[in-house]
């Protein structure tokens, strides 16, 4: 209902964060992602239906409560994602929120050890393809 009209709009933008309801596990997430209203899979379609580049502004697991916590199956989806969006022809833009203050998404800091090896294995594979 707000959206101004695609001669207002370039880019579709939406952050991604891993909580609320926990999804552990890349099938968990993939499932949230699908039924929960306002998350990823809405901006995409969003973006497609109105012909517009889909911009993940800021994405990353946490360590909220309600989070998947050291969640490697988010990485795994949401690369996946960006992959299947770039083969469709869409453009993503991404950017991972590697923060260490209040999401505390970091995967340097040794919060995420297993997402930031996740992390690392996704993004090297793809580099080597």
């Amino acid at each position: 209902d707000l959206y101004p009209g695609d001669q207002c709009v370039n880019k579709i933008g939406v952050d991604g964060y891993d909580f609320w309801p926990t999804a552990v596990g890349e099938d968990a997430v993939a499932a949230r992602e699908r039924v929960v209203p306002g998350r990823l899979l809405f901006y995409r379609d969003l973006a497609v239906a109105h012909g517009k580049d889909l911009a993940v502004l800021e994405w990353g697991v946490t360590d909220k409560e309600s989070g998947g916590r050291d969640n490697p199956g988010y990485i795994t989806y949401f690369r996946k994602f960006f992959a299947a969006e770039a083969e469709a022809g869409r453009t993503v833009y991404e950017s991972y929120f590697d923060d260490r203050g209040d999401m505390k998404s970091s995967l340097r800091d040794g919060t995420h050890p297993r997402a930031a090896a996740e992390y690392q294995h996704q993004y090297r594979e793809s580099v080597a393809a």
